[in-house]
């Protein structure tokens, strides 16, 4: 094998462990993803690469329904907490607009 094939296959190995360290804590944190990369010093779109590459649980959808118990629907006087897979933090207030939300998680679906 070439000098050059093993320089480059030491830097993948390198950029893979150290995505993965930043991942791991990351996903510990209950920062955005946004939040932990400025913090980190970290290029937003080449961790959101890394972390694609290197997560194999993405196999399902990014969303996943949650049924509701009937005796919870339309009687919630406490905020709701939503964390999506991909570090987005929504929190729903009693009285929110379902179309507003809907159309909020159809936009981060897309990113």
């Amino acid at each position: 094998m070439s000098e050059s094939n093993e320089a480059t296959k030491s830097k993948s190995s390198h950029l893979r462990r150290f995505y993965q360290k930043h991942i791991e804590h990351w996903r510990q944190s209950q920062l955005s993803q946004v939040e932990y990369c400025r913090q980190n010093q970290i290029i937003p779109h080449r961790f959101t690469y890394w972390k694609r590459r290197l997560d194999d649980r993405l196999v399902g959808p990014a969303f996943v329904p949650v049924p509701l118990l009937p005796q919870t629907m339309g009687c919630s006087s406490s905020r709701i907490d939503l964390v999506t897979p991909g570090g987005f933090k929504i929190q729903i207030n009693p009285g929110f607009d379902a179309t507003t939300l809907k159309r909020l998680i159809q936009a981060l679906g897309s990113l």
